[in-house]
């Protein structure tokens, strides 16, 4: 049930939700006011447009009321969103304490409302928590990493991993840098756009991340990991059948960055027709 609600008292049946509606389910019933029929209701993409355009908060879906939503009013300045995003950096020096547990569920709230393809919102969130579950997790991952060594079943472009190995038991994690947080994001295989949902929730879990000083780095030692020792995946119980494209690593970073860079240099294509 979509529990596609109108509180008649305050629509003003300006027809913008049905206007903004992506599948055009909305219309209006015999006095002007919107409903979805019920054999539309399965066609929604439960995307909640309609919640966020109505001009009266008169509209209520999926058990969410308007006046449970973040206020437009409370968007940044242009200047703050450049700040963050121009400030942002990766940060490989993390303290030993632990990120504390309402940051983490904060930050995993505020992540789960990134898009999606088709507004599918199939992803899964695999964190480790806590430094002591992390380092139990590193001690494993290197032991197979150990035994493939061995085994001699590195791939030729994964040779260099066989140095890592020899610096972590020299004590300098190289891949895990004494992080006490990881998260990855999965999405089923197949339909949709599992791998670019990953990224994208990535991208949003870290610039929120960094808002909330909470520093972070693209752990792709991990991804290419996952690649030519997918038995790493079963360790950390993503789930099977899982795309997992990506890391974090997550944590307080150590030390503190007074400005950001100066990359406003790129490239641009402009095609004639």
């Amino acid at each position: 049930m979509l529990e596609f609600t109108i509180d008649r008292k305050k629509c003003r049946r300006c027809s913008l939700c049905m206007e903004d509606c992506p599948v055009g389910v909305i219309e209006k019933d015999g006095e002007g006011f919107p409903l979805i029929a019920e054999e539309k209701e399965e066609v929604c993409i439960r995307c909640q447009h309609c919640l966020a355009i109505c001009p009266d908060a008169a509209l209520s879906i999926l058990g969410k009321k308007p006046e449970d939503s973040m206020p437009a009013s409370d968007m940044p300045t242009a200047r703050q969103t450049e700040a963050l995003i121009r400030n942002r950096r990766s940060v490989r020096h993390f303290k030993k304490n632990d990120v504390e547990f309402e940051t983490i569920r904060s930050l995993l709230c505020v992540t789960a409302n990134c898009p999606t393809g088709e507004n599918r919102r199939e992803l899964t969130f695999t964190i480790i928590d806590n430094r002591a579950d992390m380092e139990k997790f590193v001690d494993k991952a290197y032991a197979l990493l150990e035994k493939r060594v061995e085994e001699g079943t590195l791939p030729d472009e994964f040779r260099f991993y066989a140095t890592l190995l020899r610096r972590y038991k020299s004590g300098r994690d190289i891949i895990f840098r004494g992080a006490p947080h990881l998260i990855v994001a999965s999405a089923p295989k197949g339909e949709g756009t599992p791998a670019a949902d990953c990224y994208i929730a990535l991208s949003y879990f870290e610039l929120y991340a960094y808002s909330l000083k909470v520093g972070t780095v693209w752990l792709g030692f991990l991804a290419f990991m996952f690649e030519f020792m997918p038995e790493i995946k079963d360790v950390l119980g993503i789930p099977s059948g899982h795309e997992a494209p990506y890391a974090l690593l997550f944590g307080k970073a150590k030390y503190k960055y007074p400005r950001g860079v100066q990359r406003d240099d790129f490239r641009i294509n402009r095609p004639e027709f």
